[in-house]
């Protein structure tokens, strides 16, 4: 059983910095709550920093801190892709990747491009395999992804069927590619400064924008500092229970099952390793872990998430014996949940936030899991955090200012990292 470390360029998005104390580390014992000048000293130092950094590198050199990230090599394919927002720093990235001798297949979609695939091609062809994508998913080493979200609610009008029918018709390419060990990076992490999300946070584009690329500054080493201590205490439990104020009270096993760290970059031994190990995600921070089959009970109540692009209040969820029973919330589409397979049930994943560097403006809902003391459940697929359901369908459920114990012993109280010094039996950093 292994901990992964990756050592990466972008740490986290951050709109307003958590202050966050290393001392944390040594336990439940050593926390308390920032005094009132603390808070207000970390707020001057934050806002200075800020106004030092710039409001985006260039281009190159995003590109090619990307292209390190996943370890591109000379002779190797590599899939750059992502949206025509981002048209410019993805040619970077393609001549990035073959300055390395690799070769690139640069793929540019534009919104309306993707609409209009559905509204003049018909449902009779949801479920044919494009024979290129079948190609490239037999052939490349490596993805990098640029996940811009730029209209996050496009395909609403789609009826949930056929949305499902497409994922279905690609899980098989998207199998391979995780069974080859394909290495990926995606840059987003529902927090790129698009007016989309920038309008979420209520902050101008060019405020979130500067805070996004700053946050690229974030520490590394301390991520991987918390990230150890969390995944420690993880990989040293049997189960997990965690409670908030909204009335959530859920438990689970997870039984020394392996803990993956992201900090934003696949290692020479990750990439070894195949399959989950090969996934990276960009802003970084987060200590993952897949959930033992049917055995989670209990409620969760998500106060807000955004959903198909439009937002979800109120969800509430009951899961018994492993599997979600119901689930409903003001705004939540039960159609496109209904439609997916029958992986969609299960609660599948838990994720810890370990950036001490992000937090929403007071009044709006995080919407990302990497902030510091993030608790993020996941139903559905579960295979990227180590697990076996290869369900396309994902729902992320953050729940901020949550409580979680392992074994009875605090990993995060009250929204806040609080993890024991507990050294597992072998732990391994790559």
């Amino acid at each position: 059983m292994s901990i992964r470390a990756r050592a990466g360029f972008l740490a986290a998005a951050v709109l307003i910095p958590w202050t966050f104390c290393h001392a944390q580390l040594e336990g439940p014992s050593e926390t308390r709550p920032p005094t009132r000048e603390e808070s207000r000293k970390a707020a001057r130092d934050a806002a200075e920093k800020l106004k030092s950094r710039q409001t985006r590198p260039a281009s190159d050199v995003i590109a090619a801190k990307l292209v390190d990230a996943v370890l591109v090599k000379e002779g190797e394919s590599v899939l750059v892709r992502g949206t025509s927002l981002e048209s410019e720093l993805l040619e970077d990235i393609a001549v990035a990747v073959r300055q390395r001798g690799a070769f690139p297949v640069l793929r540019i979609l534009s919104d309306r491009y993707v609409q209009r695939l559905h509204d003049y091609v018909g449902p009779e062809h949801d479920s044919e395999i494009d024979p290129i994508d079948a190609q490239l998913a037999a052939t490349i080493h490596a993805i990098i992804e640029i996940d811009s979200n730029e209209s996050a609610g496009l395909l609403n009008h789609v009826p949930p069927a056929r949305l499902a029918a497409k994922a279905k018709s690609q899980a098989p390419l998207d199998q391979l590619m995780f069974r080859r060990g394909v290495r990926k990076i995606s840059l987003g992490r529902s927090l790129y400064p698009v007016a989309a999300t920038a309008n979420r946070y209520a902050l101008s584009v060019e405020e979130l924008e500067r805070a996004f690329w700053y946050a690229c500054s974030t520490d590394v080493q301390g991520l991987r500092e918390s990230g150890t201590a969390v995944a420690a205490q993880l990989m040293s439990g049997e189960t997990v229970a965690i409670t908030a104020p909204n009335g959530t009270n859920i438990k689970f096993r997870i039984q020394r099952r392996p803990v993956f760290i992201n900090d934003g970059m696949v290692s020479p031994g990750e990439a070894r390793a195949g399959g989950a190990a090969c996934l990276a995600f960009l802003p970084a921070g987060e200590a993952y872990i897949s959930i033992v089959p049917g055995t989670a009970e209990g409620r969760i109540v998500c106060d807000s998430l955004i959903h198909r692009g439009r937002e979800v209040q109120n969800l509430s969820v009951t899961v018994k014996a492993g599997k979600v029973t119901s689930i409903n919330g003001r705004g939540f589409s039960n159609q496109s949940y209904t439609a997916a397979g029958p992986g969609k049930d299960e609660l599948s994943w838990l994720s810890i936030g370990l950036n001490p560097d992000i937090a929403t403006p007071r009044g709006t809902k995080p919407q990302c899991p990497m902030p510091a003391g993030m608790v993020t459940l996941g139903i559905g697929g579960n295979q990227w955090a180590g697990g076996d359901n290869a369900e396309p369908f994902q729902l992320a459920l953050g729940l901020p200012g949550s409580t979680v114990k392992v074994d009875g012993a605090p990993l995060v109280k009250d929204g806040a990292l609080a993890p024991s010094m507990v050294v597992p039996t072998l732990l391994i950093v790559p």
